[in-house]
């Protein structure tokens, strides 16, 4: 988790609950799923997460799926 939720926030990935423990990843990213390396987030309570492990299966926030966050351009080297 990189930002708090500011709501409480059930996180479920492929209709389960996540908690701390690590997990296999499953089956492998498909179109759609989550790219390892990338931030997600949920703009309606505020919960920002980091993927560490891509599959193919949707993480939601209390039901609705989480949104890519978009890159920042690096300042330029003037």
């Amino acid at each position: 988790m990189v930002r708090a939720p500011t709501v409480h926030t059930d996180l479920t990935c492929g209709g389960q609950p996540m908690g701390e423990s690590a997990v296999d990843g499953g089956e492998p990213a498909t179109n759609g799923g989550l790219e390892m390396g990338r931030r997600y987030w949920d703009p309606t309570g505020g919960l920002e997460v980091l993927c560490t492990a891509p599959g193919g299966l949707p993480v939601l926030a209390n039901g609705n799926p989480l949104e890519l966050v978009p890159t920042k351009p690096l300042p330029s080297s003037d």
